[in-house]
């Protein structure tokens, strides 16, 4: 059994509607606007729709900022599905790929997905698109097989596939954590996440694995083992890499669930403010920034993503 989840969070962003007297934005024009979608909810769970722009407080290394964009509906986004297609998943593909296209079939005009799966090489299976049937061929082509190189399939997926991508940018990432063979450490990949401005959301099946090993191990001692280190690294791994992101790690409990998880996921994406400010700190360093988002609505939690690299001059 996988234990239970909780539910995700945001990514960079553009919106076209805006408050009265509030600025249109529109990439290129402001360059240094940081963009942020916001989670907002009560403690009981469900969405807190109709906050305004002055409950709203951002800061960014610990002063406060002016949002000077502000949305109370989402925008479309990008998102890239990444799977793992290695041998660890081999009996929960068909669940994976059910929940692929429950998810695919919740896009709302302007929104794209993409497919990528990884193993002992990275796969781009599908590009960016909006037609679910496109989605449910590709998923078609999917076969679990040998080890994994997650931190590559991540580097690739953040300086390749979203590289060029404006506005709000996804990443829902479906593995156990394990990676085995990667040409990249984790700390490369988890650099090239929090440059890409994109969250990523984790349906995480390391605890599903684990107790799989440990299953086999039982029933036959001179089956391979896992040190048990490599499950915490792996867990450590995702959980950094999703909170940092202003996403948060899914825990499955049952195959119906991955379906469930990748259905909440979307919901989230939908449902989230569409804030953005011009820093006051001009400087083109290249250095992290840290964002805090707080509001004043009692019993309101809100969320997103926990900094940006600031823009670095050519040859800086």
């Amino acid at each position: 059994m996988w234990a239970p989840f909780v539910i995700l969070v945001l990514a960079g962003i553009a919106w076209s509607q805006r408050a009265p007297g509030e600025k249109e934005f529109k990439i290129g024009v402001e360059s240094n606007l940081v963009s942020l979608p916001v989670s907002a909810r009560f403690l009981d769970g469900s969405f807190a729709r109709d906050l305004k722009k002055e409950e709203f407080h951002i800061y960014e290394d610990g002063v406060e900022q002016r949002i000077t964009h502000f949305a109370p509906e989402s925008v479309p986004f990008h998102a890239v599905l990444l799977i793992d297609a290695s041998e660890s998943v081999r009996s929960e593909v068909g669940a994976i790929k059910l929940a692929a296209r429950r998810f695919a079939s919740e896009l709302k005009p302007g929104d794209k997905v993409s497919l990528i799966t990884f193993n002992y090489d990275n796969n781009l299976i599908l590009d960016w698109t909006d037609d679910p049937q496109r989605v449910d061929e590709a998923l078609g082509s999917i076969f679990p097989h040998g080890r994994t190189v997650l931190y590559d399939a991540l580097y690739v997926t953040f300086e390749d596939q979203l590289k060029n991508v404006d506005g709000k940018k996804v990443v829902v990432l479906l593995t156990d954590g394990m990676d085995f063979g990667s040409r990249l450490g984790h700390e490369e990949a988890f650099e090239a996440a929090a440059r890409s401005n994109a969250v990523i959301s984790v349906v995480s099946m390391t605890e599903a694995v684990r107790y799989s090993y440990e299953y086999h191990r039982r029933q036959d001692p001179l089956s391979p083992s896992v040190p048990l280190e490599a499950f915490v690294q792996a867990r450590n791994f995702l959980r950094k890499l999703a909170y940092e992101s202003g996403g948060t790690v899914i825990y499955p409990d049952s195959f119906g669930m991955v379906q469930d998880a990748f259905h909440r996921i979307a919901e989230e994406l939908h449902n989230q403010y569409a804030i953005g400010y011009v820093p006051y700190n001009v400087m083109r360093d290249g250095k992290y920034r840290n964002i805090e988002i707080r509001v004043d609505r009692p019993n309101v939690v809100v969320s997103t993503r926990r900094g940006y690299y600031a823009p670095k001059e050519p040859g800086g």
